[in-house]
């Protein structure tokens, strides 16, 4: 018998933080658990004794090279037999109430399955203020259904966990993560969001995602920003293609990052501009509100992918 679900952790250089993140996904016949090392390196990590490495349900597969967690999540992809994908990060993990949740919705007939997520700081536990988006798209639909709030949670929630995707969803439409260093699942999530036939939310918190410094998310680089304006420029390109044009996130939000690199930056942006065919202030309309407050030096420590 298949098993129910296929979780699939990327890893790097964290084992502390992966013994922590399995020690909340439950030992059991129907849960495969997919750890994908991304050629961590033997002077932090005892391969001999690799979190997980007891347990019946956990396969490890050790990647011959480093390449990024998109790499990492495509080749759990490739290994995945679930009913239902699972996302999680090495420093993440699922609250107490998740399994019992997700037993309760496996044999739903929904294409995605989203639930509700926390934020906690990774060393104290405190609660922090990450992804707080992500949380507040599950529940503006959750208390105001309508056309509008399940558009805007298909195409905004851009990360893979924080939802039970249906596999055969995902195999049916050869939908795969870009292998990039930065913003490799904005792509993924999307795609997934516009295939669906149907969604449901369930408004408990089941997943909980951590603060912690030195994490990709706070990375902030020319290449970092490089990669992830063209990830971004794809992503408009496919709303354009999938009549979700308002939803394209402007150009010009990026352009007061790219100053703080120099004028060979702002011009790399605008010939990625040119080559996606971006407008500068597309869809400033859906978000002016952002733009502005930008504008108006309100967020000017924080970087546009933060938000």
């Amino acid at each position: 018998m298949l098993p129910k679900y296929s979780i699939i952790i990327p890893h790097y250089n964290s084992p502390t933080l992966l013994e922590r993140c399995l020690n909340t996904i439950p030992e059991r016949d129907d849960i495969q658990v997919l750890v994908v090392d991304d050629h961590s390196d033997s002077q932090i990590v005892d391969f001999a004794h690799f979190p997980g490495i007891e347990r019946l349900n956990v396969t490890h597969i050790f990647c011959d090279r480093n390449a990024g967690a998109g790499r990492a999540r495509n080749i759990g992809l490739e290994k995945a037999i679930g009913t239902w994908l699972l996302f999680a990060d090495t420093d993440d993990f699922f609250t107490k109430q998740a399994w019992n949740i997700f037993d309760q919705h496996s044999e739903d007939k929904e294409d995605i399955i989203f639930y509700d997520i926390e934020s906690r700081d990774s060393d104290t536990l405190e609660y922090a203020n990450r992804c707080s988006f992500i949380s507040d798209l599950v529940r503006h639909y959750q208390h105001s259904p309508s056309t509008e709030s399940e558009t805007d949670l298909r195409l905004k929630h851009v990360v893979p966990w924080g939802k039970m995707i249906r596999r055969e969803l995902v195999k049916q439409h050869n939908i795969r993560f870009d292998e990039v260093r930065y913003s490799n699942d904005v792509i993924f999530s999307v795609q997934v969001g516009i295939a669906a036939s149907h969604i449901r939310v369930v408004p408990t918190i089941c997943y909980c995602v951590t603060n912690r410094e030195g994490n990709l998310t706070s990375v902030i680089s020319k290449t970092a920003l490089l990669t992830r304006i063209e990830v971004i420029m794809r992503r408009n390109k496919l709303f354009r293609e999938t009549h979700h044009a308002e939803y394209q996130t402007p150009l010009a939000y990026y352009l007061r990052t790219a100053c703080h690199f120099g004028i060979t930056t702002i011009m790399e942006v605008l010939r990625l501009a040119i080559k996606y065919r971006a407008n500068l202030f597309i869809g400033m309309t859906h978000w002016h509100q952002s733009f502005i407050n930008i504008i108006l030096h309100k967020q000017k420590d924080i970087a546009p992918w933060q938000k």
